[in-house]
């Protein structure tokens, strides 16, 4: 399974930790794990609120297991595989 996405899609202190962190664990070759966070507020997301404000749950898909595969100053992919 394949994730892409780009590092500018939103912005405030929760943009810049995520940043730190993918390209940490981009430089250091880290395994990641695919987490999938979801909320039925939905539409205040695509708003543009301030989405650390909205009521979200996280889950963390365990036999997942991947690597961050391309970073540059705007744009990432993840790859992940199930762990055996």
């Amino acid at each position: 399974m394949e994730y892409s996405g780009s590092l500018d899609r939103s912005n405030g202190h929760g943009n810049k930790e995520f940043r730190a962190n993918v390209t940490k664990a981009f430089t250091a070759r880290s395994k990641i794990r695919l987490v999938t966070v979801t909320t039925k507020e939905i539409s205040r997301i695509e708003a543009g609120e301030d989405a650390s404000k909205i009521k979200k749950t996280y889950a963390t898909r365990e036999e997942l297991i991947g690597e961050i595969t391309e970073l540059d100053d705007n744009n990432y992919v993840f790859q992940f595989k199930k762990e055996i």
